[in-house]
């Protein structure tokens, strides 16, 4: 089974920041415009795909950048999903000067994920500079069928 989702999502500009480390969890920005909150079935495959834009309404380039797609727990701070768009198979800038990013989560990935409710991230790195563009919830639901 495949799930695809589009997320549109503004990057705003006054946002884009140099971290360094892990932030702290009151300094990380939040982006409006997208469904912050995604429904993920356990041993099935999801699409996700992500559409940024600038402030103006223009694309924001992706091109010679990486993407971070994570699920996790923030308390204890676990990762139970790791995807970047520099690694073969896990995910493709589908159209990079347009801002298009489609995330595959796999049935193995997801098989990894317990019954519960998990926080994700999507992370656009520029050598040293990381902006959290996407933060939200991931719901983790079984399949009704055996």
């Amino acid at each position: 089974m495949r799930v695809v989702e589009d997320q549109p999502v503004r990057v705003r500009w006054a946002l884009a920041y140099r971290i360094l480390g892990i932030t702290p969890e009151d300094t990380m920005p939040s982006v409006t415009g997208f469904r912050n909150t995604l429904a993920v079935s356990r041993g099935a495959t999801h699409e996700f795909r992500f559409t940024f834009t600038t402030e103006d309404g223009g694309y924001y380039d992706l091109t010679g950048k990486v993407v971070y797609f994570l699920i996790g727990t923030a308390n204890p701070k676990t990762r139970v999903v790791s995807l970047r768009s520099d690694q073969a198979g896990q995910m493709t800038l589908a159209n990079p000067r347009n801002g298009i990013v489609e995330i595959t989560l796999s049935a193995a990935d997801s098989a990894k994920l317990t019954l519960r409710e998990y926080d994700y991230e999507v992370w656009i790195v520029d050598g040293a500079d990381k902006l959290q563009a996407v933060r939200g919830r991931v719901h983790v639901q079984d399949t009704v069928m055996p």
